[in-house]
């Protein structure tokens, strides 16, 4: 990539959730890129759990090291975490992801619920692959049945050029 990173500096995430506190807002969404590339993710996390319920929308391919800490270091009050599986199985995931992204992610969701965070998981299906996944979607196979209950469910349609209707 040759843009600049554009990155909101903690101190103003930290006042937007403030000001969204004071304004009543419903509901927060962190996003990037990929949110736990931040050091300072706790500290964002932790802001905008103060102010609202909090969804981070993560690819959850990254809780090891230094960054299982800052996962661990995240309130689990007010907070869900929003993992990208775009497949019941790993050939279409990693087909639009990278090899072995399927697996890393289900990893991160059972290192999500192990330490107790609320996990949604979302889905985008192309034209092509719409209907094979949304017939799978009622009873996703995760690799470990069981191992993953109270996990929810998105899915995302991509029309043509952008995002439709979610289901």
């Amino acid at each position: 990539p040759t843009a600049e990173r554009r990155v909101l500096p903690a101190s103003t995430v930290v006042r937007l959730a403030a000001e969204a506190a004071v304004l009543g807002t419903c509901e927060i969404f962190l996003t990037g890129g990929e949110p736990f590339l931040r050091s300072d993710i706790a500290e964002l996390v932790t802001s905008c759990a103060a102010a609202a319920p909090t969804i981070v929308l993560t690819n959850g391919m990254l809780f090891r090291g230094a960054r299982l800490g800052w996962l661990d270091a995240c309130p689990r009050e007010g907070v869900t975490l929003q993992i990208s599986v775009d497949s019941a199985t790993s050939a279409l995931h990693d087909r639009h992801r990278g090899l072995g992204s399927h697996a890393a992610a289900l990893d991160g969701i059972r290192t999500a619920l192990d330490r107790g965070f609320r996990v949604r998981v979302a889905a985008t299906l192309g034209p092509a692959d719409h209907d094979q996944e949304l017939e799978r979607a009622g009873a996703p196979d995760l690799g470990h049945p069981g191992d993953l209950g109270g996990v929810e469910a998105v899915v995302g349609e991509l029309h043509g050029d952008g995002l439709g209707g979610g289901k």
